[in-house]
């Protein structure tokens, strides 16, 4: 018994002494045996670009939104960047942004989200419309700040956003409304005209994955003004028809600037890499903190690097190519494990879990295209109230269109609804689901009353 206890013990030790082993050469092999930075990756990661004053950059316009009353917001703004910069503690920007004199709404946002559009949405919590005049009165310096914004030249982001964003819009869209009830819809163009060249400029900047699902949903809540202005003053058009016919341009993925996001996810992951946040920082968890102190940098960096730019060239293909390359990436970055994760399995799983979301999701890739395809559609509505299109003449002149206005999921012409009053896209993923613009009525002989807003189902 003694012996088998013995023979038993000896065992152990010997596979103690072997995990021993096999931990230091893999401690070492880890250490040692990095890769060196491809040439490849400082290109991506740093292209030649002029740097942007922060007296003209978006960004830091929205940072200095809530800067106390009659104070510089853009120079508030400057100063809570600088705080970004130099990776202050969460805590002390927090104070900077939300102090006691802070500029705040004096609705939330659940109070005012239905103003888009008064009309047709009815929201629970969501204040009457005849509220409106009220409430932007007593938010009338914020409202004046984001005009201010929106005529700034440019949008360079890495890491920061302000949700209050997406409330200021819908109160420059409750002001447009109130501009279209009083009839003066030649102010009500001027303001989406600014606010939308805006949400254009704002999408092509140099900003982080949430800034540009944030400028999408300004696009998106914005397109419908420029619907009613149009439907009820088909006029417009012909008065406006170069500037709509600018600000409206399609111009695919290209539209969003992704390479950007794709470089300030990686400049974010690489500052926590090389131990730029603090260790006391709350939303860390294991993993990350042995990511921080194991991963092979370099390694991680270049594949990274090489798997952004993969990621941006699928994007670019037309939609059936694209989610076919995206599931071979997929498969290619996420789920393959071979021999070189071995000696870095931390960068492995920290690589996987950071872009994971984005090759089994097309949801993101969707919404650009719809935003694309609704852009499409009404530059189709422009051109036909310029060159007159009447009704039985509509499907005719969506076949011969320009191919850069056909359906952005297929390629097909738009298709003309004449019950409803309507050219649509059928989405992507939801067959009954259309995305679709009314068509104001050219020939009031024609018989055809002006469209309504409908359900977007076709079955």
């Amino acid at each position: 018994m003694n012996r088998l206890l013995g023979v038993l013990g000896r065992i152990v030790l010997w596979t103690l002494a072997g995990f021993v082993v096999i931990v230091v050469i893999w401690f070492a092999a880890n250490r040692l045996f990095d890769e060196k930075p491809d040439p490849q990756r400082a290109a991506f990661v740093f292209p030649p670009e002029e740097p942007l004053p922060d007296d003209k950059n978006i960004a830091v316009g929205i940072l200095g939104l809530g800067a106390p009353r009659g104070t510089d917001f853009l120079e508030f703004g400057a100063h809570v960047k600088e705080l970004y910069d130099r990776r202050a503690p969460g805590a002390e920007i927090q104070r900077e942004l939300h102090g006691t004199n802070e500029l705040r709404l004096s609705a939330t946002h659940d109070e005012i989200r239905c103003w888009i559009d008064p009309e047709n949405y009815k929201q629970k919590d969501c204040l009457p419309f005849d509220k409106a005049p009220d409430v932007l009165k007593q938010n009338r310096e914020l409202l004046e700040r984001y005009k201010r914004i929106q005529k700034l030249p440019a949008n360079a982001n890495t890491r920061f956003f302000q949700s209050i964003l997406l409330d200021l819009t819908n109160l420059s869209v409750a002001e447009m409304r109130l501009d279209m009830q009083a009839g003066n819809y030649e102010a009500a163009y001027a303001k989406w005209r600014d606010q939308f060249r805006f949400a254009r400029t704002y999408l092509r900047g140099r900003d982080t994955w949430v800034g540009k699902m944030i400028g999408l949903v300004i696009a998106g809540s914005s397109l419908p003004v420029l619907e009613d202005l149009l439907v009820k003053k088909p006029q417009l058009a012909r008065a406006h028809a170069d500037d709509l016919l600018e600000v409206l341009r399609p111009e695919g993925i290209e539209a969003f600037n992704l390479s950007s996001s794709m470089r300030a996810d990686y400049l974010e992951i690489d500052a926590f890499l090389r131990g730029s946040f603090p260790e006391s920082d709350p939303f860390l968890d294991t993993i990350d903190r042995l990511a921080q102190k194991l991963v092979q940098k370099e390694r991680f960096g270049n594949r990274y690097a090489r798997y952004s730019q993969d990621y941006i060239r699928a994007l670019h293909r037309p939609w059936p190519e694209s989610v076919e390359e995206l599931q071979r990436l997929r498969g290619e970055y996420v789920e393959s494990f071979g021999w070189k994760d071995l000696v870095d399995p931390f960068g492995w799983v920290l690589f996987a879990r950071h872009v994971r979301w984005q090759v089994k999701s097309t949801s993101m890739l969707q919404q650009m295209n719809i935003v694309d395809g609704r852009l499409r559609l009404a530059t189709l509505v422009v051109q036909m109230l310029n060159s007159g299109v009447r009704d039985r003449d509509i499907s005719a002149f969506l076949e011969r269109a320009d191919s850069r206005l056909k359906d952005p999921f297929t390629g097909k012409p738009m298709i003309w609804d004449s019950e409803h009053g309507r050219i649509y896209f059928v989405s992507a993923d939801y067959k009954c689901l259309i995305n679709y613009i009314r068509v104001p009525v050219l020939d009031p002989r024609s018989g055809r009353l002006p469209p309504k807003v409908t359900d977007g189902r076709i079955c």
